[in-house]
């Protein structure tokens, strides 16, 4: 088992657990960033802060969870889930963590919110 899924799976637990405070001390860098497409958070505290305070007050209790798409290396992880959520219905989070000493340094979260991804079906594409 690679590195990368070893620490998906731990990562899985943590959330299970709702123990964000452990989760920041066992698979997070200090120098940890987390990038999405609204902000740029830099270290433990700003992630913490985000995990126990905003992203609670958007979402709800989690309700459910399926992996997707998975995969892993030992110094990378890329998924695809779905998420049903109590504030916000159901939603796919798609995810990457990139991992420095089999922790993640850089986790990026290219989820929307599941109004600005359901219009995406509807746009035409160019060739």
């Amino acid at each position: 088992m690679s590195k990368g899924l070893e620490v998906f799976q731990k990562q899985m637990e943590y959330i299970q657990r709702g123990d964000v405070d452990g989760m920041l001390r066992d698979q997070y860098t200090d120098d940890c960033e987390m990038v999405t497409f609204e902000f740029v958070l830099r270290g433990k505290e700003a992630l913490g802060h985000y995990l126990k305070v905003d992203s609670p007050a958007k979402a709800g209790q989690i309700r459910g969870f399926k992996t997707v798409h998975l995969d892993a290396t030992d110094d990378c992880v890329i998924f695809v889930a779905i998420v049903e959520s109590e504030k916000l219905g159901r939603f796919i989070a798609r995810d990457a963590f990139y991992l420095r000493e089999d922790r993640i340094h850089r986790h990026i979260s290219l989820t929307l919110p599941p109004t600005a991804d359901r219009p995406l079906w509807d746009l035409e594409l160019t060739s």
